[in-house]
């Protein structure tokens, strides 16, 4: 036997929970390696509801990276119809993450409700 006391339960403790924090780590990186990587892939996930501010209509959109990389510049473009007349209005999101939801929001002069409104990403670059 050595002359070094046994380990304390506090001595104990501690190594369990320096050895759990190690497991979730590495596992972590283990998952994050093992997806696999796919071109960034930018969609329109949500938009609406309309909101009045003042004499404009606000539309709330969210647009999530829904691809395996990274996209940057998301250009995302609104185009409200109305009686044959069209109201168009862009926007960007400078750096978009995997999986990373963003909202960008639209305004309007004229009430989306009453004519026809798409939005779509209309191009993005990739790092």
């Amino acid at each position: 036997m050595s002359g070094r006391p046994a380990r304390s339960p506090a001595e104990w403790v501690t190594f369990a929970a320096s050895v759990v924090v190690l497991v979730v780590l590495v596992g972590l990186i283990g998952v994050e390696a093992g997806e696999p990587d796919g071109p960034a892939l930018p969609r329109v996930v949500e938009s609406g509801p309309v909101e009045r501010h003042g004499d404009a209509f606000l539309v709330p959109v969210k647009i999530r990276n829904e691809g395996g990389a990274t996209a940057e510049s998301v250009q995302v473009a609104a185009e409200l119809t109305i009686g044959g007349q069209v109201s168009v209005a862009d926007q960007s999101v400078e750096f978009l993450a995997r999986n990373e939801t963003a909202e960008v929001a639209f305004l309007f002069v004229d009430d989306p409700a009453t004519g026809t409104l798409d939005i779509r990403i209309t191009g993005f670059t990739v790092p």
